[in-house]
Formats: structure tokens, sequence, C-alpha cells
């Protein structure tokens, strides 16, 4: 490698043998353009190397602008999506008859969930027990579709695809039916 010589502010610095004899302090200029002052090492390969071994580069402005352009198409598309099934949550309880603001609300929105699938209120502490809280959540949406007068692969639909499933539930023509209370037989007295 040859011998450059690097003009800073203040100090030539030397550079032979691929090592940088000295520190130096402030921004280094080169024939070359801007370089950092961190730079410690040039190594066989002629690449420049900061002091904890990565490669002095600047960001290219294309990549950078593609970078920031792809982040905000994605933060678009989820804020989009959010708001979808938000505006489905709402129409879902609207139909069975419940406040549709109730269905952005924590914790009171579960509650009013399992009045219209007709569940006891302590299912919430369910939801709370880590593992159990998946078997818990999938017997609601199977509940929230029989009420809606769909099967078992409905269910299947609102789990892994919810993102189509409750649009579908929430705009179609599906209707709400209220479950039936469990009807208690009257005890009998006993005949002597």
């Amino acid at each position: 490698m040859d011998d450059v010589t690097v003009q800073t502010d203040d100090v030539a610095v030397d550079i032979e043998d691929g090592y940088v004899s000295a520190d130096v302090s402030g921004d280094m200029y080169s024939d070359d353009g801007y370089m950092s002052s961190d730079i410690d090492y040039m190594m066989e390969d002629g690449g420049l190397y900061t002091e904890t071994g990565m490669p002095t580069q600047d960001v290219d402005p294309a990549a950078a602008a593609a970078a920031l352009g792809f982040g905000l198409v994605m933060f678009v598309i989820w804020f989009a999506v959010l708001v979808l099934m938000i505006i489905s949550m709402w129409k879902i309880y609207v139909k069975a008859g419940q406040p549709g603001w109730a269905s952005i609300i924590p914790i009171y929105n579960i509650i009013v969930w399992l009045q219209m699938i007709n569940k006891p209120l302590w299912w919430i502490v369910l939801l709370f027990i880590p593992f159990v809280n998946f078997i818990v959540i999938i017997m609601m949406y199977h509940e929230l579709s029989k009420v809606f007068g769909k099967g078992v692969g409905y269910t299947i639909g609102m789990i892994f695809l919810g993102i189509i499933f409750l649009p579908m539930l929430a705009f179609g023509s599906a209707v709400y039916t209220k479950p039936m209370q469990p009807v208690m037989p009257t005890p009998t007295p006993p005949t002597v």
C-alpha cells in the first residue's frame, strides 16, 4: 500500500504500511473527501475502519430515502388495518345491540363480549392465566360466530384471518341471535 498523507485542521498525519501512527482530533479531509476523526486503522483491503472495527461509510441517501419510504408505506398499511379492525368490532357490537364504543374500552370490551355470548363474567380471570387464555379466546370467538349463525369454519377464519372474517361478519348479512339462557329444571318435591 502506498503512503498517504492526510491533512487535518492542525496536523498532517502520515499513514504507512496501513497504520495511522497518531491520534487526531477534529475532522479529517483527504483527496477523496471527508473522513471521520475516529479512524484508527487502515486495513490491508484498503478500507478505513474505526476503533470498534466497523467500516467508515457514509449513508447512501437513496437507500435511506427508500428505507424511509418503505417504513412510511408499512405504517400507513398498518394504520389502515388497525382502523378497519376497530370499525369492524364497533359494527359487530352494534349488531349485537351493544354500544359500539364499548368495543374500544379495554377490559370493558371483554365484559360486553361475554354478555353478548352469554358467558359468565368470571371468564375474565381465565384470560389472565397463560396458555388457558388462548383456549378461552378461541371459545369466545366460536361463541361469537355461533350467535351470528356461523359455524366452526367461520371461527377458524376469524382466528387465523381476522382481517378478512371480522369485516365480513360486521358488514355482511349475518344477524345476531341472543343465546338462550340455560333452563334449570324445577325440583319436584319427594313423594311419600
